[in-house]
């Protein structure tokens, strides 16, 4: 049997009312050389009778189970050491690929750039209902992706495809991280190969309340900060970014009262700018 061009890679855990349209935005693609393998994070409800369902009718899908819940990190990892392709991609349980030729594009991206290892796309973030809510935008080149990817996440996690010899060589999730591995795994890749997001909104982001980004936003930053720390010489921010960011972390609350004062006289100043 020859192996697939592409692996793509799901860790789920209750997300029964959301997988088979995930799942739907795979099958639904114009580049159907790939394998999907879906972990299920030994979901309590009824996740696994639907991928099963599903996997009956498609050969492509492989399904490893957890009899209990690992956390994603580790499911993640499971995944990736029987994965077969030359790239990785990975979507959430919740999610949706909205294009059709997203993988196809994403592909042939990297297989017209050599030096580059990571690809991601922009997306919309919706509510449990798809309705949509903000976009989530940001650097598309390299180069503006290094000014200030020590400032945010410049990649939405469900959006990415990777080489997975690069993964081979970097190594996989960090499996002794409880958050932000998404994170840290882009800078590894950013030390050795070029990274690069298509501009156009070929995701939608589905924000759940009971996720563990909306619960843990405090914890999330605090790991955010110390994997900014991490990688602080191997990606150089300007001196301006640099005082800011450190306001930011070190002086939370002054840092969003002047921010909310700038905001406040930016729209006062537009007011009155409007009115003449």
């Amino acid at each position: 049997m020859n192996k697939p061009k592409v692996s793509i890679l799901m860790a789920t855990y209750n997300n029964a009312n959301y997988v088979t349209e995930a799942i739907q935005s795979i099958l639904d693609q114009t580049f159907n050389d790939w394998e999907f393998i879906i972990v299920n994070d030994g979901s309590t409800d009824s996740t696994l009778e639907t991928i099963k369902q599903i996997a009956k009718e498609d050969n492509r899908i492989i399904i490893l189970n957890n009899e209990s819940n690992s956390g994603v990190i580790k499911s993640l990892n499971k995944g990736l050491k029987v994965a077969k392709g030359e790239y990785v991609a990975k979507i959430d349980g919740d999610d949706v690929w909205t294009h059709r030729e997203k993988l196809e594009k994403q592909v042939d991206f990297l297989e017209n750039n050599l030096n580059y290892s990571l690809v991601g796309t922009w997306s919309r973030i919706v509510d449990r209902e798809r309705k949509h809510l903000e976009n989530m935008t940001g650097p598309s080149s390299d180069e503006d992706i290094r000014k200030i990817i020590l400032k945010y996440n410049c990649f939405n996690h469900s959006s990415i495809v990777i080489r997975k010899s690069t993964l081979d060589k970097v190594g996989y999730y960090d499996e002794n991280r409880n958050l932000c591995e998404d994170y840290e795994l882009w800078l590894r890749i950013g030390k050795v190969a070029k990274i690069f997001n298509i501009p156009e909104f070929w995701v939608d982001y589905r924000v759940n309340p009971n996720s563990i980004t909306q619960t843990k936003f405090d914890e999330c930053d605090v790991d955010m900060n110390a994997i900014k720390d991490q990688y602080q010489n191997d990606y150089n921010l300007s001196m301006w970014d640099k005082i800011i960011e450190r306001a930011r972390r070190y002086y939370p609350l002054w840092f969003k009262h002047l921010t909310y004062k700038l905001k406040r006289r930016t729209a006062i100043i537009i007011f009155k700018v409007a009115k003449k």
